[in-house]
């Protein structure tokens, strides 16, 4: 058995929609925050649904989404607002 920091939190939801011309999306998301020790705990990317996995820090995230919003989903703002909300350290 794996061990795991088990800080499991329901952060919120948020409703959304996305125009991409030929592609809509209109959502309603659930967010949750999970707090894991990334040395003791491996994770399998599943190709149909992202390209890799990365672990960086909240403060490498600021920054990242400061500088290149761009490279962010839709989603990604309202989201993240949700975890800052709930979770703001």
């Amino acid at each position: 058995e794996t061990p795991v920091c088990n800080r499991f939190y329901e952060c919120g939801s948020f409703q959304y929609f996305a125009d991409f011309g030929d592609l809509k999306e209109h959502e309603i998301d659930r967010v949750f925050l999970l707090f894991v020790d990334p040395r003791t705990v491996s994770f399998t990317v599943n190709p149909e649904e992202a390209e890799q996995l990365q672990w960086i820090s909240r403060s490498q995230l600021e920054k990242w989404y400061e500088t290149a919003p761009e490279a962010f989903t839709k989603w990604f703002d309202p989201a993240y607002q949700l975890v800052n909300k709930a979770y703001p350290c």
